[in-house]
């Protein structure tokens, strides 16, 4: 038998509520201590007095609706794992909560004892290996991202692993911010450094929860896929400029974030090295850089 886990169950539905108690009630080999509460509100004041190790939130409740629920999400999963619950309706608004911190989403009516008492296990193991992490000073606090250190330590086995494999495959992927000087020449450091936490953000939304994406450099970022799963490097550029345009479309800043990348789609007939394939990404990516139209119409701001 596992060691006792403890459960905060925010939902105000008490039939959702009932019906997550009876499922874990049936659940073998895993004991539950929950405690429930309906609102927002009840579930700070719970995780102020006592701790959890895993929190099943609803994102639709009395006192906090959707989006600010998920403000709440993202604020809660910086020390604790949360599983978000909701409808049938909502995946979306679940995969956007993965990608503000929470460690996943469950569709109500759609699992049964053993996907619930999984997720569970699964989410306490995650934020534990992520806790230790953050302890061994791997983690960008700025970006919230794996630094230098924390990407290597996490990628060096994993590229190893697939290359090891004779069909496999993985790819790499190198970025940074254009003209960045200019916007900390311009409006100063703190707004240099919402633009990399920005950036940091559109770079979560654009790769999986099990890609490894980490900042670098002051400016540079690196993402490692390493389960290509179907993706190809067109998909992923696709993504990534889409959620690019998203963001200035809704003109959060002053200034537009603009990006140059190169990738490299490396192969384990290769025999390429984790360090080669990065400089090769890398290069790609001042080729890029070099071939923009350097005459680009100028406008009013420093990118």
């Amino acid at each position: 038998m596992e060691s006792l886990l403890r459960i905060l169950l925010v939902e105000d539905d008490p039939l959702a509520a009932k019906l997550v108690r009876l499922i874990l009630s049936k659940g073998k080999g895993l004991e539950t201590d929950t405690t429930h509460v309906t609102t927002i509100g009840s579930a700070k004041e719970a995780l102020a007095e006592h701790g959890y190790d895993v929190i099943l939130l609803d994102l639709n409740l009395p006192d906090s609706n959707t989006e600010e629920t998920l403000e709440h999400c993202k604020k809660i999963a910086e020390n604790n794992p949360v599983i978000v619950l909701t409808g049938n309706d909502s995946e979306e608004i679940g995969v956007k909560a993965v990608q503000l911190g929470a460690q996943d989403y469950l569709v109500k009516g759609e699992y049964n004892d053993r996907i619930l008492l999984r997720a569970l296990r699964y989410a306490r193991e995650r934020h534990r290996m992520w806790s230790t992490l953050r302890r061994l000073s791997v983690i960008d606090e700025l970006s919230g991202l794996y630094n230098r250190r924390g990407f290597f330590a996490v990628v060096e086995q994993q590229f190893k692993e697939v290359m090891a494999t004779p069909s496999g495959s993985v790819l790499l992927f190198f970025f940074d911010l254009d003209k960045f000087k200019q916007v900390n020449d311009t409006f100063g450091h703190d707004r240099g450094d919402d633009a990399l936490r920005s950036f940091s953000d559109i770079l979560k939304s654009t790769f999986a929860r099990d890609d490894s994406v980490a900042r670098v450099g002051g400016d540079e970022f690196v993402a490692f896929i390493g389960n290509l799963d179907g993706r190809n490097p067109d998909d992923v550029i696709r993504s990534f400029e889409g959620a690019l345009e998203r963001f200035n479309a809704e003109k959060k800043l002053p200034f537009p974030i603009l990006s140059s990348y190169g990738y490299r789609l490396v192969t384990a007939e290769e025999k390429t090295t984790l360090d080669q394939a990065l400089g090769d990404a890398d290069s790609s990516l001042y080729e890029q850089k070099r071939s923009k139209n350097v005459s680009r119409e100028q406008t009013s701001s420093p990118l």
